[in-house]
């Protein structure tokens, strides 16, 4: 097998990943990372999702950092009711996933 061509992006493709890549840089530049408050919740967000090849746990890390930070710091209203609830979906969202894990169920 052979990766030849494998790589080669058409021109609507090579724009899309640049703008892609544009943004991240973007959003990456605009980020407050001398506030700890804001950087470890966005680290987490940024490294979680290439690794877990997921999305949904790369935001899940990020939120219920910054509202397990934000109630550390003893500012947990800061954080909002909505991002709360959130946060306590994204904790049973990854629990049901340990479970499942741990009993062998998908």
């Amino acid at each position: 097998m052979t990766l030849d061509g494998f790589f080669d992006l058409t021109g609507r493709q090579t724009t899309i990943a640049r703008e892609v890549r544009g943004g991240i840089t973007t959003f990456v530049a605009k980020v407050d990372w001398s506030d700890l408050e804001i950087a470890i919740p966005a680290f987490l967000t940024i490294v979680v999702m290439p690794f877990s090849y997921s999305i949904t746990n790369g935001v899940g890390a990020g939120v219920i950092t910054y509202t397990l930070i934000k109630t550390a710091h003893g500012r947990a209203k800061e954080a909002g009711w909505l991002l709360w609830i959130i946060s306590a979906v994204f904790v049973v969202y990854f629990g049901l996933s340990i479970v499942g894990e741990v009993l062998g169920v998908k």
